[in-house]
């Protein structure tokens, strides 16, 4: 127990006061990835339509960065015109950073050109008050859906190039930085104060040998992962773009749940149920007061969910589930500031791998 104190005090130095070293390594990492990965997105419609401003210097089909929550509603939780999100701090992993974007910048994806994004949105978009029904939620679904996508294969990018630069010079520093932090660690909560410093390198120095190279499979499992994910997104994004191309859409069957906090979200959940993919998707859009919950999916789908409890809790706005999945989620959150202050300053001290301060990004309000 003592043990496990020292080493949680220990990491919590380390998240304020990490040392030089590690944010150069991380640099250079980041720094080449950006020189040698330039992709240009294409619009998710790529159509005949698609269209850019000629003063942007874009392709007609090239994509601009879209919102993926309506950002006139952003503007209602901002400050100064911008919001506050909580994400992953790449440059220092021993903690997460809290970020100030604008209304303009902020929960954006390059996703469709700037034609499909004025025209295709403008029911959620140029609308004072969102009215719910089967219209407003496919075209918020299929943004979440989109957005979905365009995360998706960012990472797979990241990963394969990752992984074909795996004994470059750049990850061979940052491990040997690594390295030399655990071995301080090691040192530090050492309770017998005659180990031999040599002695402890030795064992780390195996500890390390296995990690990097399970790391490096857990990479291509991952890999592997987000690919089949990609292809399942991908085969539901053609259901959605034919239909569009159509002028059709299909009927969802969803539920809108106020909530007494004020955040930005959206993400899907993509479950095999009865041999059926079954995709739910959940978006947070603020309002005036507070923000709405929408959890939706295909109507022919919902029974599929209705055999699952969990589910119907989460459809019926259950606290703990809708919390336990905001919290665990990979996609960024946007916030009232002056809601979450006290939250935000327990998170800076979590450690390595932690997911996420369990925040309560979401309290059903009471009729």
């Amino acid at each position: 127990m003592k043990e496990k104190i020292s080493r949680k005090f220990y990491r919590s130095i380390i998240a304020q006061n990490p040392p030089k070293e590690l944010f150069e390594s991380k640099n250079a990492i980041f720094n080449k990835f950006k020189r040698e990965v330039q992709v240009k997105r294409i619009c998710l419609l790529n159509n005949d339509e698609c269209k850019n401003d000629s003063k942007s210097g874009k392709e007609p089909n090239e994509a601009i960065n879209s919102h993926s929550i309506p950002e006139k509603n952003l503007k209602y939780m901002s400050k100064k015109s911008k919001v506050y999100i909580l994400q992953t701090d790449f440059q220092n992993p021993f903690k997460n950073k809290l970020s100030a974007p604008f209304v303009k910048s902020a929960l954006t994806f390059p996703g469709f050109c700037s034609y499909h994004d004025r025209n295709l949105f403008s029911k959620i978009e140029n609308v004072e008050e969102i009215h719910y029904d089967n219209n407003s939620i496919f075209l918020i679904s299929y943004r979440a859906l989109s957005k979905a996508i365009v995360e998706s294969t960012q990472l797979v990018e990241w990963l394969e190039w990752k992984l074909r630069n795996w004994d470059s010079v750049e990850f061979t520093e940052y491990n040997k930085v690594i390295r030399k932090m655990m071995l301080e660690e090691e040192i530090l909560i050492s309770k017998d104060v005659f180990y031999k410093k040599a002695y402890l390198f030795m064992i780390l120095f195996n500890q390390i040998f296995k990690t990097k190279y399970l790391e490096k499979y857990k990479q291509i499992r991952e890999l592997k992962n987000v690919k089949k994910e990609i292809r399942d997104y991908k085969k539901k994004l053609g259901v959605y773009n034919d239909l569009i191309n159509s002028n059709q859409i299909f009927e969802s069957y969803f539920k809108v749940i106020k909530n007494e906090k004020t955040i930005a979200f959206s993400c899907i959940l993509n479950l095999k149920i009865q041999k059926r993919d079954v995709f739910v998707y959940i978006t947070i859009i603020p309002t005036k007061e507070g923000s709405d919950l929408i959890i939706s999916c295909k109507k022919n789908d919902f029974r599929y969910i209705s055999s699952d409890k969990r589910l119907i809790d989460l459809f019926n706005g259950d606290e703990n589930l809708v919390n336990e999945i905001l919290n665990i989620s990979k996609s960024e959150i946007a916030h009232n500031i002056e809601d979450y202050e006290s939250d935000f300053g327990h998170s800076f001290f979590l450690e390595w791998n932690i997911p996420l301060a369990n925040i309560e990004y979401f309290k059903a309000k009471k009729c």
